[in-house]
Order: structure tokens, then C-alpha cells, then sequence
């Protein structure tokens, strides 16, 4: 997409490298992005209130480098385990509570690995690769304005976020970070800063869908029934709308 140049190189994207906490070189040299970028992990923990479970990772990234940079440096979305990470326009929490988001909505996407004959399955040996796909095929097409129409002016999308739920830590040394199983299912939405026209955030499902179409090309590695969206509207706290 526009604006978010291939990676430099180096380690593989999503490389098990651990999570970066430092700041440093968050505003690398590079083509700069439209707006600042902040990303946050949510850990699902029964002790723990939501402002306690969720955190900034990293200091907001600017450039296209330092997202790079970021977006090596933590480890893949696959390897959650009962938590998310959102990528967010910074000074907006990744709640809908939020009083700069009061207004707006998130297109969903459900896949999970369970019953085969349900519309969301997903094979569990295509699941890992399905979510790494499907969160940096996300994350591409918000930074490079895919979902903005230039006549509009301002920036209705203003985050992505990944969530997985079920399936089990790995044990001490187990080469994977999290097991698939039965229960494991994963969502990923594109958050909106508004959702007063229908038609504009029609257009915006449709980008979306088209960018996880293109990330996932071969059928056989989504969901059973396809790239099936639902709109969740805050104001009205609500599915309003379907893809």
C-alpha cells in the first residue's frame, strides 16, 4: 500500500525475538507516516481490571523504518495467548469507551479452529499462518490509507486490533508459544472514528475484505465460508452491518 515502503533488511517479520520495550529509534529515519502510531498489548487476566491488563508496548512510531522496527521486534499475533494487540492513532485508547471513538464502530473478523462445519472454521494447521496473514495485511492497508477517501479529509480509520482466545501456553520448553485446540479462535477489527455514513463505511468493509482477500489468496486457508465481516456500532451497540 501507498505510504509503508517493504521492510529493510534483516530478521524476518515476526521473528521470535521477544517484545521491545525500549523507545529507541521509534522515530527512525524514513518516509514519514500521515500521523503517529502507538501499539498495545491486552492481557485477558482474571486479577487484573482492563486499564491494569492493558499497556503501550512501545513509544509512537512516525516513520515507516520504525515501524518496521516495531513490527519485528514483538512476537507474531499467533503466539497469543487470551490477549490482543491494537495499533492505534495515537492519543486513542483501543476501548470503545474512548470519548474520541463514542461515535464510531469496528468491522469484525471471527475465525476460530472448532467445529468444521461451522462458518468460521478454520483448519488448525492453517490457523497460526491465517492470523499472522491476516494482522500485518491489516496493519499494511491502515497505514497505507487504504480505508481514506481523499476528498473526505481527516482519518476515519484509526486502528486495527487482533484477539485470540483459548488453546494453552506452551509448556518449559516447547518450541511454540501457544497450542491449538478446540477452543482457540482469534478475532481482528478495523476500528472507525465514526459511523454516521453508511455508505462510506460500507466502502471501508469492502477495502478491508478486498486487502484479506489479497493477503489470503488461496481459499482453502481462511474461513470455511469466506471472508464473512459484521459491523459492530458503538452508538447503537449493535451489529448494523454485514459483508
Amino acid at each position: 500500500p501507498a505510504g509503508v515502503p517493504p521492510p529493510p533488511s534483516g530478521p524476518p517479520p515476526g521473528s521470535k525475538c521477544g517484545i521491545h520495550k525500549s523507545g529507541r529509534g521509534s522515530q527512525a529515519a524514513g518516509p514519514l507516516l500521515d500521523c503517529s502510531w502507538c501499539l498495545w498489548l491486552r492481557q485477558d487476566l482474571p486479577e487484573k481490571n482492563w486499564e491494569d491488563a492493558q499497556k503501550q508496548l512501545h513509544s509512537s512510531v512516525r516513520s515507516a523504518e520504525a515501524f518496521w522496527q516495531l513490527h519485528r521486534s514483538v512476537r507474531p499475533a499467533s503466539t497469543l495467548c487470551n490477549a490482543d494487540y491494537s495499533f492505534f492513532v495515537e492519543g486513542l485508547t483501543p476501548a470503545r469507551e474512548d470519548p474520541k471513538l463514542q461515535t464510531g464502530g469496528r468491522w469484525l473478523l471471527a475465525f476460530s479452529v472448532g467445529s468444521p462445519t461451522s462458518r468460521s472454521y478454520v483448519p488448525e494447521e492453517h490457523f497460526a499462518g491465517l492470523v499472522d496473514a491476516v494482522w500485518q495485511a491489516a496493519l499494511l492497508a491502515l497505514l497505507g490509507s487504504r480505508f481514506e477517501d481523499s476528498a473526505e479529509g481527516g482519518r476515519r480509520a484509526c486502528g486495527v486490533a487482533i484477539s485470540l482466545r483459548g488453546g494453552r501456553a506452551a509448556a518449559a520448553g516447547e518450541e511454540e508459544d501457544i497450542q491449538a485446540g478446540p477452543g482457540l479462535s482469534a478475532k481482528l477489527a478495523l476500528w472507525l472514528r465514526d459511523a454516521d455514513d453508511k455508505d462510506r463505511v460500507m466502502a471501508v468493509g469492502r477495502s478491508f475484505r478486498e486487502a484479506l482477500e489479497a493477503a489470503v489468496p488461496d481459499a482453502s486457508r481462511g474461513p470455511r465460508c469466506g471472508w464473512r465481516l459484521a459491523f459492530d456500532c458503538f452508538q447503537r451497540r449493535a451489529v448494523t452491518m454485514r459483508l
